[in-house]
């Protein structure tokens, strides 16, 4: 079972629209994430810095498995 952190990022996070290349893609807002957007270390684990206007301060991430997407950046930002 997956940790209740885990769970509730999955519950806040938004699908977009796919990549011109097909991949999905995702929000997560930023207060869900310990690392500012648009930084080296956020770009480093794969997240964006969203610039739509329409979900506010956020990354933007391409995965197809969402839950070890948010896995992966929790422990990366735990580690560092």
């Amino acid at each position: 079972m997956r940790s209740e952190k885990v769970q509730s990022i999955i519950k806040r996070t938004t699908r977009l629209d796919r990549d011109r290349n097909g991949n999905p893609r995702y929000f997560i807002p930023a207060a869900c994430l310990p690392v500012e957007p648009g930084t080296r270390q956020a770009r480093a684990i794969g997240l964006y810095k969203y610039r739509g206007d329409t979900y506010g301060l956020g990354f933007v991430v391409q995965s197809y498995d969402l839950i070890d997407t948010v896995e992966r950046c929790l422990q990366t930002c735990a580690d560092k």
